[in-house]
């Protein structure tokens, strides 16, 4: 039997080892910290990752339950009687559907980096019950400029934001690493769950996006929704006006920036199986929201 000394002794040498490697780490040449935090980081999040996967996960792939059903329901936002579809996946509960709360509405024309604007696809009008009649409302929900995503007029920074941001009571927008949970769970490796651009390891796109042609313009066998994500092609609000890609892309906002001026993000594509992860849109975009469970 292992004593408790021996484990004290064994955890006090881990720290200390840890921490001389990580002052020789920062006397390397072109020695970037804030890189090096983000991957320790992305390193502890991983061995999270390894010890809350439950029976429905093989680490690197994605096992259906026995009875090959799948956990979910519904959820009405106390703030306007809409009801979401949500579903478990992993330790995580999201919603199936894109967020569609709707407080007021601009025209694709007019946008902002500080102030939060709303939009529905295609609807260039300003009021809200018109709107909310739409066919591409009912179906792809609203685009957040990442203000209005994070429910907070951006000022200054850092600035402060509510972790729920436009999500109901109970809910939040998920964070970059919320999305890396969901991604390694689906097969995902660490590796490619914290790199940037597209990630196709283990098709994990395919099995966030509905796997029919009702809505993406395009699908193949290999789009299988098996996590009940059901991801949709709602497109984006350009920064100069206009509305594009409506059956192509699938964009979501996270709530965790990287500098002032550029939001993590991730996009999904008609054509392909992957997940891709970048900074390359800044806050006026509009774009979707899937909100997660506190």
């Amino acid at each position: 039997m292992v004593s408790s000394k021996f484990i004290l002794l064994t955890s006090l040498l881990q720290v200390f080892t840890l921490s001389i490697f990580c002052q020789e780490v920062a006397l390397w040449p072109n020695f970037n910290k804030q890189d090096f935090q983000e991957q320790f980081g992305c390193n502890i999040l991983c061995g999270k990752a390894r010890q809350t996967k439950d029976q429905r996960t093989i680490w690197g792939g994605y096992q259906r339950s026995g009875l090959d059903t799948l956990l979910s329901g519904l959820f009405t936002d106390s703030r306007d009687g809409h009801a979401y579809k949500w579903v478990r996946i992993g330790s995580q509960t999201w919603m199936a559907e894109n967020l569609a709360f709707l407080p007021s509405v601009s025209p694709s024309s007019i946008g902002s980096d500080t102030e939060m604007h709303y939009y529905v696809y295609g609807y260039e009008g300003a009021s809200v019950l018109e709107a909310v009649e739409s066919e591409n409302y009912d179906v792809y929900g609203v685009l957040y400029n990442w203000p209005a995503a994070l429910n907070s007029r951006i000022s200054g920074s850092p600035f402060q934001f509510e972790r729920r941001g436009a999500c109901p009571e109970g809910w939040h927008l998920p964070s970059d690493d919320d999305w890396k949970v969901l991604e390694i769970h689906l097969g995902m490796t660490c590796l490619d769950a914290c790199s940037t651009g597209w990630r196709f390891y283990r098709h994990v796109g395919g099995k966030l996006k509905e796997p029919d042609k009702t809505h993406w313009v395009r699908s193949n066998r290999r789009v299988t929704n098996i996590s009940g994500f059901t991801a949709l092609p709602a497109g984006f609000r350009n920064i100069n006006g206009g509305y594009y890609n409506l059956g192509y892309y699938a964009y979501f906002w996270s709530s965790f920036e990287k500098g002032s001026r550029n939001a993590w993000h991730r996009v999904l594509y008609y054509r392909n199986l992957g997940v891709y992860r970048d900074l390359g849109f800044i806050p006026s975009f509009g774009f979707s929201v899937r909100c997660l469970k506190d």
